[in-house]
């Protein structure tokens, strides 16, 4: 409960989704023999204990922040008192040793670079609350959770960054984001109430509704667009089954008001959820091309 598991596509997809395409990118290569599975598995896990490192240190700062409160719709482990401040203090700080350990031991496997991927990774994490409060929360949890892991990944399975996992980064990371931006716009009152300006605050309720379904429907146009250039194997138009999740959040937030903010509550689980269902079948259809 208190790590969110429900949210951990967000962290597990990006990877995922970048090993199915150096698996493809390099299937029946001379590549194929030095590519590291074991390496993406470890990334994975190190990337996982982050996610949970990261989700314990912002319920942190947002209950110091007074930003999380009875009356906001949050996580309330701390709020209700289920849990103490020091236990989520340490409870964060265990994720995040575990997952400085697990990143020294891929350092050690991968290469030079894999440390500069952490160090920023890690930064991010530690500075998402304070970019979280001055409009910057989006553009942290992009580089979190889509470029970061995406070039990452090729590096530690293949020993080079590979350009194309943009692609990848834009795609997963625009639904990642949209996690983020659908709670915003749902606490856009008690956020004000706690003195913090958030991206969807800024641009205002009409704005942030054509933002939401900008970025869960950018990536099913892009990989389209991708897979009939040749850039993706055709295959990847496989992610358009998942394209019915996306309709319901995008009603609920475009049918909502500033004075409805209750009802898009649950859009940031149905978000997660179109992350998953987006980032499997692209991941399949990369193992099918290559196969194939």
């Amino acid at each position: 409960m208190a790590t969110r598991l429900w949210a951990f596509p967000a962290s597990t997809m990006p990877i995922v989704a970048s090993a199915g395409y150096m698996f493809w990118r390099t299937w029946g290569t001379s590549n194929y023999e030095t590519l590291s599975i074991s390496n993406a598995v470890l990334a994975l896990l190190t990337m996982v204990l982050f996610h949970a490192a990261g989700n314990l240190w912002s319920d942190v700062n947002d209950y110091l922040k007074k930003v999380d409160n009875n009356e906001a719709h949050c996580v309330k482990t701390l709020v209700s008192g289920q849990f103490s401040l020091r236990e989520i203090r340490l409870f964060s700080l265990s994720f995040f040793v575990a997952a400085v350990i697990s990143g020294l031991f891929l350092l050690y496997l991968s290469g030079p670079l894999t440390l500069w991927f952490g160090v920023v990774g890690l930064l991010l994490t530690l500075l998402y609350p304070f970019m979280k409060y001055r409009a910057m929360g989006d553009l942290d949890i992009f580089l979190t959770y889509g470029i970061i892991p995406c070039l990452g990944t090729s590096y530690v399975m293949s020993g080079e960054i590979v350009p194309e996992m943009a692609w990848i980064a834009l795609s997963v990371g625009l639904i990642t984001v949209a996690i983020l931006h659908t709670n915003n716009m749902r606490d856009v009152h008690t956020d004000t109430k706690a003195g913090i300006h958030t991206f969807a605050m800024l641009i205002g309720h009409k704005a942030a509704k054509v933002v939401y379904i900008t970025e869960v429907v950018t990536p099913y146009i892009l990989t389209a667009v991708l897979s009939i250039v040749g850039i993706f194997p055709i295959y990847t138009l496989a992610v358009f089954i998942s394209l019915p999740l996306v309709l319901k959040p995008c009603r609920l937030i475009w049918a909502s008001t500033p004075d409805t903010l209750d009802t898009i509550v649950p859009a940031d689980g149905m978000t997660a959820q179109i992350v998953l269902a987006f980032g499997i079948p692209l991941t399949a259809a990369f193992i099918a091309a290559g196969i194939l």
